[in-house]
């Protein structure tokens, strides 16, 4: 069984078309479990439908790879960050929980972004506006699909260390799903790997990627620069 613990990263690796989208769309309630397959929360089957389903998404939150196609290019910052909050009929101070989420996902002072549009920003701090989203509704569990792909080499490592802050000042859990080796051995406390649809291993990240024991994660790391020689800027 895959597990995430509360306050871990677990990092999905894996290459392109090894299912590690659609285990995540799974997770999230978006499309149903293979047969014999379940997904849990909190000891919990999944809901499927209508509140339960709804309150189980406001608890597990979607970071998305491209910013630019996450984000409604028509609407301000201060828009698309509520957007979670009146889905999930917040009953507090929105303009206060829009800007607490903007100054947790690091854009300070965040009143200098409220009524900026998305093409005002730089792709870095895009994707700090879609993780503000997710974390306005205080979630637990954040998943990440490929986050910082899109980014230029030079803010990758900002929102990697942002995710990992994140983890220490709001005690968040984060499934993060990437075909970077380097990524995972950066954030991750234990790596599973993904192959054919199939966890081929699973374990603590040192483990996993220092002592590979599956051909498939060993065939990965070969291709991969040297782990150990990369660290979060």
């Amino acid at each position: 069984a895959l597990t995430i613990r509360s306050g871990e990263i677990l990092a999905l690796v894996g290459q392109s078309g090894a299912g590690k989208s659609t285990l995540a769309r799974t997770v999230l309630g978006l499309q149903p479990a293979d047969d014999g397959s379940a997904i849990q929360f909190r000891g919990q089957d999944l809901p499927h439908r209508g509140r339960a389903l709804r309150d189980f998404r406001g608890q597990v939150q979607m970071v998305l790879q491209d910013p630019s196609a996450a984000l409604n290019p028509k609407l301000s910052v201060y828009e698309l960050v509520a957007e979670g909050l009146r889905i999930q009929h917040f009953d507090g101070d929105e303009e206060q929980r829009v800007v607490e989420s903007l100054t947790e996902a690091e854009l300070i002072p965040a009143g200098d972004y409220l009524g900026a549009i998305p093409q005002e920003l730089s792709g870095g701090q895009r994707q700090r506006v879609v993780i503000a989203g997710a974390l306005a509704i205080h979630p637990e569990v954040l998943v990440a699909d490929e986050p910082v792909a899109s980014l230029d080499a030079s803010v990758r490592g900002e929102i990697l260390a942002l995710l990992l802050s994140l983890r220490e000042r709001l005690g968040l859990s984060a499934l993060v799903i990437t075909h970077d080796l380097g990524l995972a051995w950066n954030i991750a406390d234990t790596v599973a790997v993904m192959y054919r649809g199939r966890i081929v291993e699973h374990g603590p990240t040192e483990q996993v990627l220092l002592h590979p024991q599956h051909e498939y994660t060993r065939t990965l790391l070969a291709a991969a620069p040297s782990i150990r020689d990369q660290e979060v800027a």
